[in-house]
């Protein structure tokens, strides 16, 4: 029984079905009047970040519960070294707009501890279960600042 890969056939369809692009190197042109139909110009509206607030306690103790590893896949982090030593973890990406962290943002200390090597970024994850406040030293550029977050809500009886 001879077998036929069916791939090739279905890519030349799905091209067929493709819309047609023409290709071209002069720019693109809307020749509509566009004013009449656009409105007001839309205002960029920044959005404040912040460094203290407040964090609930069911959403902390879920982002404990999911693991470190959970945590620090939403962060891009390398570590910050300054005269052969290490200085802390800079920040390459972050993707929560509304805490005060920038690329750039060098992370000194959580909660006072200095988190070096995986041991120590282990045993601060476990302190952080049943903390009331979280504060992060931070510095930028040659200024120093803190994220201040008081975690609400009682302590599930598993947490302490």
């Amino acid at each position: 029984m001879k077998q036929i890969c069916y791939l090739p056939l279905v890519s030349c369809l799905l091209m067929g079905c493709a819309p047609r692009v023409h290709r071209s190197n002069k720019p693109f042109v809307f020749e509509e009047d566009t004013k009449s139909i656009a409105g007001p110009p839309i205002e960029t509206v920044e959005i404040p970040r912040i460094r203290t607030g407040s964090i609930a306690r069911a959403k902390f103790d879920e982002t404990l519960d999911a693991g470190v590893g959970a945590f620090l896949g939403g962060l891009d982090i390398a570590a910050h070294v300054q005269g052969g030593n290490f200085a802390g973890w800079q920040i390459e990406s972050f993707d929560n707009p509304w805490v005060d962290l920038v690329p750039g943002d060098i992370v000194k200390s959580v909660n006072g501890a200095r988190i070096e090597t995986p041991a120590q970024v282990q045993a601060l994850w476990l302190r952080l279960k049943g903390t009331e406040q979280i504060l992060v030293s931070v510095m930028r550029g040659e200024a120093a600042f803190e994220l201040r977050f008081t975690v609400q809500g009682t302590v599930s009886p598993e947490g302490t």
